[in-house]
C-alpha cells in the first residue's frame, strides 16, 4: 500500500511540476532548424498540418493515459507518462497541456470513486 501511495505522490508531483512550468511559460530552445510556430495549430497562417498532427497525437496520448489510470495501472508508470508526454506537448503544442492534465486528473478521480 505504501508503494501505491509513493507512486501516487510521484504522479501528483509530475502534474504539479508541469502546471508550474506551464504557468511560468518558460521558453524551450532546442536549437533546431524549425520554428515552434510550425507546429502551432493557431498560427498566423491558420491551421498547419504539423499542428493538427501534434494535436491528434496529444489527444490519443491523453486518452491512453486516462485509460491507464482508470484500468488501475501503477501510478508510477502514469507519472512517467504524464511527465514525458507533458514535456512533449510543452515543446510542440503548449495549449493542449491543460486538456491533457485535466483528462488525467479526472481519470484519477474516477478511479478513486470506484
Amino acid at each position: 500500500m505504501s508503494d501505491q501511495k509513493s507512486s501516487a505522490r510521484f504522479t501528483a508531483f509530475c502534474i504539479l511540476l508541469l502546471v508550474i512550468w506551464y504557468v511560468m511559460d518558460s521558453p524551450i530552445d532546442l536549437n533546431l532548424d524549425w520554428s515552434p510556430d510550425d507546429f502551432d495549430i493557431f498560427s498566423e497562417n491558420g491551421f498547419s498540418i504539423g499542428g493538427v498532427a501534434v494535436a491528434l497525437v496529444a489527444i490519443v496520448f491523453a486518452m491512453v493515459m486516462a485509460g491507464l489510470v482508470i484500468a488501475g495501472v501503477s501510478f508510477l508508470l502514469v507519472g512517467f507518462a504524464v511527465l514525458i508526454g507533458g514535456l512533449f506537448l510543452m515543446i510542440f503544442s503548449p495549449f493542449l497541456l491543460p486538456l491533457l492534465l485535466l483528462i488525467v486528473v479526472l481519470g484519477i478521480f474516477k478511479r478513486k470513486s470506484r
